[in-house]
């Protein structure tokens, strides 16, 4: 796992990517503050509600008496985020806008995978899927982690 892909996962795609219905939506931002090198920052309170959807498709291999490997589908959509942010832009030349979360945001997703194109209803393995996803997106969006735009 030198990638930070399980070993048994091969031929990795981005089935489909959608944005959702609603853009997320800022509120009780503090005024924003300049430092001595003239990078801006400004906390905010963020919501989203708009349907972010994710599909990603793969091959699982299993050796077991012999090799053979089977399609997997996730599909992982966020129907609500809440939290406060944190946004940093450098100074010029720089183009981009950091943000990270101030503390683990409030999520609602909806997982569902599929293995050979049958969907696995299992709650207790729909719960272990949707854990990890929330926590794969703190560990990335959460201070002092920050992503850039």
């Amino acid at each position: 796992m030198r990638d930070g892909k399980p070993s048994y996962l091969r031929n990795i795609i981005l089935r489909s990517l959608k944005a959702g219905q609603y853009l997320p939506f800022i509120t009780s931002s503090s005024l924003p503050k300049l430092d001595e090198q003239g990078n801006m920052t400004v906390d905010a309170n963020i919501g989203y509600n708009g349907g972010f959807k994710v599909v990603i498709a793969a091959e699982m291999g299993l050796d077991l008496v012999r090799k053979f490997s089977i399609p997997v589908e996730l599909s992982v959509e966020v129907t609500r985020l809440t939290g406060k942010v944190h946004i940093l832009m450098k100074q010029p030349p720089n183009d981009r806008i950091w943000f990270g979360f101030l503390e683990r945001p409030q999520m609602q997703v909806n997982i569902v995978p599929l293995v050979a194109e049958t969907t696995i209803t299992f709650s207790t393995l729909r719960q272990f899927i949707e854990s990890l996803v929330t926590d794969a997106f703190s560990k990335s969006l959460v201070l002092p982690n920050m992503v850039n735009k």
